[in-house]
């Protein structure tokens, strides 16, 4: 992390939040896997759910 905060050491990746890099060049990967394709095909919107309550209720 580039500007870690007080809550970072209790933060698990895929769990509280999802990692993108700095530079936003795997933010439409992460789009994708979350949502799906074009046509919603193969979306995780349920996990993405989880991982926002789940991140939400640890801070």
């Amino acid at each position: 992390m580039i500007y870690p905060e007080w809550f970072t050491d209790g933060l698990a990746l895929w769990v509280h939040c999802v990692h993108i890099q700095n530079t936003y060049s795997d933010l439409y990967d992460a789009l994708v896997f979350f949502r799906g394709d074009l046509a919603g095909r193969r979306a995780h919107e349920e996990l993405v759910a989880k991982i926002a309550r789940d991140g939400w209720n640890e801070v």
